[in-house]
């Protein structure tokens, strides 16, 4: 059994499970995503007052009032009043400060991206579907069979919220696979924007991994979005949200900080000192980097289970 966070896409894609009804869902939850980034967008410009084009007032009240799907259609107007406002200059402005805000680095590429998203023929890449914002709630199961062994992959909601209906489900997992999304050090907690969303994740990692539930269980930390991070790492100082760092841009030394952070907070005095964490970096969106990510899981598991490393 695999205790794991927000990864149940990627092993889809590995498995070429994804089918037509997949591609529908992922289909209306892009363009959600659109309209919805674009509203976060709007109201950013009035939280950092940052005033948008005269001209552009009123529509951006209306958008934030009317703008939504039609039977998984954008509609004209609403994709032009998208275009519009997103070549407001106050948008591009509120997107290059969006660590003040709820939105995730990704949502420039779909605004980008709005004609092709809405043509009527449209069918999502596997980029378009690991870049989309789906948060995970409740406890999901993943079930298969793969060269004779059997998984069960449990994806769980990392939301403060959601961590109550978890925590307490899972005594007796193999393998925890918990994974780090990089460029969050500059972005603040959805349900706290006093707390930072890497720190949430360190924190959550000790109280997770020190868990008496887990103080058996093996680790695998996934350090994704590397290529989000590198690019931030060049505008945006880590030692900023992190002052004990001292590396500068550079993208190794990031990791080597970031990583020896998780293993510090994981290596709990007192605790079992047979278990293991191992770290891995990766990018989501490449799917050769998904296939190894789920060969190293499954060679790790293998390792465990033998009792190597």
């Amino acid at each position: 059994m695999i205790f794991h966070f927000q990864i149940k896409q990627k092993f889809k894609f590995f498995f070429k499970w994804f089918g037509p009804q997949d591609f529908k869902i992922y289909r209306n939850v892009i363009r959600h995503n659109l309209i919805d980034h674009t509203k976060v967008l709007i109201k950013g410009t009035r939280k950092l007052d940052i005033p948008l084009l005269q001209e552009n007032n009123k529509l951006a009240q209306k958008f934030l009032k009317e703008a939504q799907l039609v039977k998984g259609q954008i509609p004209s107007d609403t994709i032009s009043n998208i275009k519009r406002l997103w070549n407001d200059p106050a948008l591009k402005i509120t997107f290059n400060s969006r660590s003040e805000l709820q939105i995730p680095d990704t949502a420039g590429l779909f605004l980008d991206d709005l004609d092709r998203i809405t043509a009527s023929n449209y069918q999502p890449t596997n980029n378009d579907i690991l870049s989309c914002r789906i948060p995970t709630t409740g406890v999901r199961m993943l079930s298969f069979d793969h060269k004779g062994s059997p998984w069960r992959v449990i994806d769980v909601g990392g939301q403060r919220s959601e961590r109550r209906k978890w925590i307490h489900h899972f005594d007796n997992v193999s393998v925890i696979v918990y994974v780090v999304a990089l460029n969050e050090y500059d972005q603040k907690l959805f349900e706290d924007e006093s707390v930072n969303r890497l720190t949430e994740s360190l924190n959550l990692f000790k109280e997770t991994i020190n868990n008496e539930y887990f103080e058996k269980t093996n680790c695998i930390v996934l350090f994704n979005k590397t290529d989000l991070f590198a690019n931030k790492l060049k505008k945006i100082d880590l030692s900023k949200y992190f002052p004990r760092y001292q590396g500068g841009s550079n993208f190794e030394n990031a990791c080597d900080f970031i990583k020896t952070e998780f293993i510090r907070v994981g290596t709990k005095k007192g605790r079992n000192k047979s278990r293991f964490i191992i770290s891995h970096f990766t990018c989501a969106t490449n799917t050769n980097s998904i296939k190894e990510v789920f060969r190293v899981i499954q060679s790790r598991i293998t390792s465990f289970q033998q009792g190597k490393v």
